[in-house]
């Protein structure tokens, strides 16, 4: 497993999308799958030991703008399948510094069909 770290924690104060985005640290090789992870997650190490080998993780701040981590991450690393691992709501996944919810994904569709991935998971 090859997982992206980011300088805070879950126990740490979340960085700028900025930081966050420039401590992408995607392998070279061409991976198939990305699991972004809520970074505040209470069970964080648990799950990163548990994906399976040649999978990424990608961490995602709080105060980060998740759209714009998981379009670096997936452009690195070549990836063809998304999950993403957070909590939520009916229509809304907690995955940085808004959520994901019906009306984000609308405003984000031109960025969000330039993933490429075949497949996404929550």
């Amino acid at each position: 497993m090859t997982a992206t770290t980011r300088p805070s924690s879950a126990s740490q104060p979340t960085t700028t999308t900025a930081t966050a985005m420039a401590s992408l640290n995607i392998a070279a090789t061409t991976t198939s799958t990305l699991v972004a992870l809520d970074a505040n997650l209470a069970d964080l190490p648990v799950l990163l030991a548990g994906l399976s080998p040649g999978v990424e993780a990608l961490l995602v701040p709080a105060d980060a703008d998740a759209i714009a981590l998981i379009s670096a991450a997936l452009q690195a690393s070549g990836a063809t399948r998304l999950a993403l691992v957070a909590h939520g709501a009916p229509g809304q996944v907690f995955l940085g510094d808004g959520g994901l919810d019906a009306d984000l994904l609308a405003k984000r569709g031109v960025e969000l069909r330039q993933w490429g991935v075949e497949q996404i998971d929550l």
